[in-house]
């Protein structure tokens, strides 16, 4: 993973397999990142991993379930992100595939660049 690839506020693994937040994003491919019980100063982005996107982790943004799809609408004006047979894409609301989403961090930096908004999770 390399440092370019995150905002602040991106979710991310640590070391240690647990969810953090970014906080800082530094030189030499280090971030600074919090959980809800540590705060962890310069860690390496080497040490870190990206969270797969999941059904579950779409659940907690706010995705709606259907019967052979799970639904991720960006706005009104923006597209949906669908899940399907284990694949996530992007759609623009012609049925264009826009992105091919695979990992948290992708879905808040695409969500946030649409809206200019975070992305919030519900739960």
């Amino acid at each position: 993973m390399k440092a370019n690839e995150f905002r602040i506020g991106n979710l991310v693994l640590d070391q240690f397999g647990r969810v953090a937040k970014i906080e800082t994003v530094g030189f030499e491919n280090t971030v600074r990142l919090t959980t809800d019980t540590y705060k962890c100063e310069n860690v390496s982005l080497n040490g870190c991993n990206p969270i797969n996107i999941t059904p579950d982790w779409l659940s907690r943004f706010g995705a709606k379930k259907n019967v052979t799809q799970l639904c991720f609408k960006i706005g009104k004006k923006y597209g949906a992100l669908i899940m399907m047979n284990g694949t996530c894409d992007f759609y623009d609301y012609k049925g264009r595939t826009i992105a091919i989403i695979k990992y948290v961090h992708q879905l808040q930096n695409l969500y946030f660049a649409l809206t200019g908004e975070e992305l919030k999770l519900l739960a």
